[in-house]
């Protein structure tokens, strides 16, 4: 429900990008140390994002697409 309130209220001008709106609708400490991790020196370097991307919260969602692909690749049975 929160979602879809928020994804309404979402269709003006400018729109966020869905990791803005993931950040916005789920809060905790796994959102805490997704922002901390992608805060890291040697990740920012390593990444160099544009700062349009910066600004969207680009990092915190490539944090998060390498720990869910982690976590699937060894939830796996090969």
């Amino acid at each position: 429900l929160k979602f879809e309130v928020f994804e309404r209220l979402n269709t003006g001008s400018a729109s966020l990008s869905d990791q803005e709106v993931r950040n916005c609708v789920y809060r905790g400490s796994y959102n805490e140390l997704l922002k901390k991790l992608a805060q890291y020196d040697k990740f920012v370097e390593l990444i160099s994002l544009p700062e349009q991307d910066a600004k969207s919260m680009k990092a915190v969602e490539l944090v998060l697409r390498f720990l869910a692909y982690r976590e699937l690749s060894a939830s796996s049975d090969y």
